[in-house]
């Protein structure tokens, strides 16, 4: 089965490509400059422009299934909005009538981002993908959600995965530099492995048929919930380096948050799901006051996580890419 990824060389890309590899697919990557890292011989780089539709035309030629990851991200999208409407709407645009008019339906996976549901300043109930309305409050935000909608209305067989906080494998010192302090340190926060994230895309064109038409948040569930102060300080700690003072971080809300994961295998709104890696917690153990993420982990572990097999059966067990802890789950699609 080859499949066709845009954006497979960005930051989340090469992380993908390997995880569909793995399993046996074969890939033809659209990449607009250089082809990047070297990914094996069952991959093909086409260099091509996603706002051309030539360069569609010849990148969806007998492939099987489409993976949409290529985006203008922030800042550049705040910097550049013209081009941030031009690559990840029109772009979207272009290729949904390349694939509309193919000789054959070909699945189509769009990697959207948890942004669009913006900034929540009074924080309360987890956001659902059902019931929380999206106020996206910045340009890429607010062409993710453009994007989203021009899916919607196309006809074509799609799936939106809604993605939360995936960090990079490679981060700039200049990138720190710029972006640790937009984030408040009370800013609720939820963490999702790129080796999930990674999983969730290669299992939705597994299991297109059963997800077709609609729109799963993809996070870390509840163990993975914490507050920026304890990611950030976390991370500085591992180099040795203290938390910077309070004031020199933002106070403004930013669009994360913790996410809704209901047991409910599918929602009662129709064409919406949530998609959780782990098993929804009974206990209240992400709380803003109370024991540390560290003591809310062991004991959500010790009273919440259960071999997978006695879960559900739409749950099937990932491993521990993130070490020792409660086994992860997957929405089996």
């Amino acid at each position: 089965m080859r499949v066709l990824v845009t954006g497979g060389t960005g930051h989340l890309g090469p992380g993908v490509c390997r995880k569909f590899l793995s399993d046996g697919f074969r890939l033809r990557l659209l990449v607009h400059n250089s082809p990047g890292e070297k990914l094996g011989p069952d991959v093909e780089f086409l260099q091509g422009d996603i706002t051309r539709p030539e360069s569609i035309q010849r990148a969806i030629q007998c492939v099987d299934a489409v993976v949409h990851m290529a985006a203008v991200v922030e800042p550049v999208s705040e910097e550049q909005p013209t081009l941030a409407a031009s690559v990840n709407v029109d772009g979207t645009r272009i290729l949904l009538d390349a694939i509309k008019h193919a000789e054959r339906p070909i699945p189509f996976v769009f990697i959207s981002s948890v942004a669009v549901f913006g900034p929540t300043p009074e924080p309360g109930a987890c956001l659902h993908a059902d019931r929380s309305p999206c106020r996206p409050a910045s340009v890429y935000a607010e062409s993710k959600l453009r994007a989203e909608r021009v899916i919607a209305e196309s006809g074509i067989d799609y799936a939106i995965l809604r993605l939360t906080a995936t960090p990079y494998s490679k981060v700039s010192r200049d990138a720190i530099s710029r972006q640790m302090f937009m984030v408040p340190l009370e800013n609720r926060i939820e963490f999702c492995h790129p080796d999930d994230a990674a999983l969730a895309i290669l299992n939705s064109v597994k299991r297109f048929q059963t997800i077709k038409g609609r729109t799963l948040i993809v996070g870390g569930g509840s163990s993975q919930q914490m507050y920026y102060r304890e990611m950030v300080g976390a991370m500085l700690k591992a180099f040795g380096l203290p938390l910077p003072p309070a004031e020199r971080f933002s106070r403004e809300p930013f669009a994360l948050d913790w996410y809704n994961f209901s047991r409910r295998p599918w929602t009662t709104t129709p064409g919406t799901w949530a998609a959780s890696f782990r098993h929804p917690c009974p206990h209240s153990c992400a709380t803003s006051s109370g024991p540390s993420l560290a003591e809310r982990s062991r004991a959500c572990s010790e009273r919440c996580w259960h071999d997978p097999c006695e879960i559900r059966e739409d749950f099937v067990s990932v491993g521990r890419a993130l070490g020792p802890g409660p086994t992860r789950c997957l929405p089996q699609f």
